[in-house]
């Protein structure tokens, strides 16, 4: 079987090495930067992360709708913060859509293969709150950094780190690190299959091992599961692919809506 998330990391060395993350408009000096962290605590409902994605390496063609579209129809619809794809060839994300979402004032999450500072310097220049780290991806050769300091250079940056976990030893691992958040991906980026299960899991076995904020991410589309995680001790959940590929953005994010408790 083909290991997906290999072949992200090799990809986004290839971006990097080609210049891709120089390219783009930068955002004025001026915009301040909101954190996502006190965004998911102080939210006045369950916190939904709302992101802005048009394709994966599974589905091309997710979304009907512009990036700017979506962005806001988030943005009416309550999100607590968003979330931003910026590689451009597996998900057909770009930079602009990142720096578009941060002049909404929302905190953003840049989520993307982040492998090089490189990465980190095109998301702090374009407003992102904070960025996504996978732990896996520093497992593979071309990761040039250690995870730990890779997290250190974006919190120098000024961004918060939600740092990606899919099993418990990677789990335990993250445990021990000192990112902002900890997302726990209900997919598995090597194999792409998705446990629907795996979030309930982990937030009982580990929800009382730490006060780092804990969000659960991918194949969440109805309002009981979102329940149910908040029940089980999440902080917040990623929404992507239900929401992008809706007739109605808005209506689908509100529809998701729970009270906090």
């Amino acid at each position: 079987m083909t290991d997906v998330l290999q072949e992200l990391v090799q990809n986004a060395e290839r971006l990097v090495k080609a210049g891709y993350y120089k390219q783009g408009n930068l955002l004025p000096n001026r915009i301040g930067r909101s954190s996502l962290v006190q965004a998911l605590k102080h939210a006045s409902r369950f916190p939904i992360i709302a992101e802005v994605k048009l394709s994966s390496p599974l589905r091309r063609g997710i979304s009907g709708h512009a990036a700017a579209e979506l962005i806001r129809h988030y943005v009416e619809g309550g999100a607590a913060a968003l979330s931003v794809l910026t590689e451009p060839y597996f998900f057909e994300g770009t930079l602009d859509n990142l720096r578009l979402a941060s002049v909404t004032g929302l905190p953003v999450l840049m989520k993307d293969i982040i492998v090089r500072e490189k990465q980190l310097d095109a998301g702090a220049k374009r407003g992102a709150s904070a960025v996504l780290l996978m732990e896996r991806a520093f497992t593979y050769e071309v990761a040039k950094y250690s995870l730990d300091s890779m997290i250190k250079k974006a919190q120098a940056r000024g961004l918060e780190v939600l740092l990606e976990v899919n099993n418990d030893e990677e789990m335990r691992y993250a445990l021990e690190r000192k990112a902002d958040l900890i997302g726990i991906n209900q997919r598995d980026l090597s194999s792409m299959h998705i446990d629907l299960e795996r979030g309930m899991r982990m937030l009982r076995q580990y929800r009382s091992s730490t006060k780092v904020p804990l969000i659960v991410m991918s194949g969440i589309e109805r309002r009981q599961q979102v329940e149910e995680l908040r029940d089980q001790g999440a902080d917040g959940v990623l929404i992507g692919t239900w929401l992008s590929s809706s007739p109605d953005p808005m209506e689908a994010l509100l529809a998701l809506e729970v009270p906090r408790w």
